[in-house]
């Protein structure tokens, strides 16, 4: 969101033609004119230390005079490619005009996660299992980040230290990106301890969506984790 101390046709004229946007939007690092009245466009992040540039051909798909333009993704290769969608819309203010801008990336990616998990058994048999979580998250081309967390497990079936067995639960907590944004992330998570070391999981979570900083694109939503561990009794 942006204020401007001046008349919506006059912040507009910076808002509906995609060349201009370099010059007072950082994510756009670069914006050119291409055939059919589109552009191809560079955009740039940076998370942390980790900075990546994506680079888009974009057409502007509604255009109201004045008030709103939306562009998104148009690529020529004949290919399929997730939707980017940057919508902006100018309205009269107290200030003069107001700014809104959306950036919407519809698409899944891939990242690599660490964890340690501390976790204490309770019960008759030892057949819970509550502790704390920490993790690391690395996309590259996307998002870093930590996620801190609360683990809760119940063991399915009898213990027995010579079987493989089977535990089923939740866990809870943030997902930490420091100042650039921070999130809630929760969901269910199963384990299969194939021996007294060795164990394979996997979780299916969800992420309420967030902006890094406030701006650009959005992540969040359902985030499958497959893996497998090391096991310290």
């Amino acid at each position: 969101t942006l204020d401007a101390p001046c008349a919506p046709s006059e912040l507009f004229a910076w808002v509906d033609d995609l060349s201009r946007y370099p010059s007072w939007l950082t994510i756009v690092a670069r914006a050119d004119p291409d055939v059919d009245g589109a552009w191809v466009v560079d955009l740039r992040g940076q998370v942390g230390p980790i900075a990546r540039s994506k680079r888009l051909r974009m057409a502007r798909t509604v255009l109201e005079p004045d008030h709103r333009a939306v562009f998104e993704r148009a690529e020529l290769d004949g290919r399929q490619h997730s939707a980017w969608v940057l919508d902006a819309t100018v309205d009269l203010a107290p200030s003069g005009s107001r700014l809104d801008m959306h950036l919407r990336y519809d698409g899944a990616f891939w990242g690599a996660v660490g964890r340690y998990r501390l976790a204490e058994r309770f019960g008759d048999d030892k057949q819970f299992e509550g502790g704390l979580s920490l993790a690391g998250f690395v996309s590259p081309d996307h998002l870093t980040g930590g996620i801190l967390a609360v683990t809760l497990q119940a063991r399915i079936g009898d213990g027995n230290a010579f079987l493989p067995s089977f535990w089923l639960g939740a866990d809870g907590g943030v997902f930490l990106t420091g100042t650039a944004g921070n999130t809630p992330i929760a969901g269910g998570t199963i384990r299969w301890n194939i021996g007294t070391r060795i164990a394979l999981h996997g979780a299916l979570r969800y992420m309420p969506s967030f902006q890094v900083r406030g701006k650009g694109e959005a992540y969040g939503g359902v985030t499958p984790e497959f893996g497998a561990g090391f096991v310290w009794n």
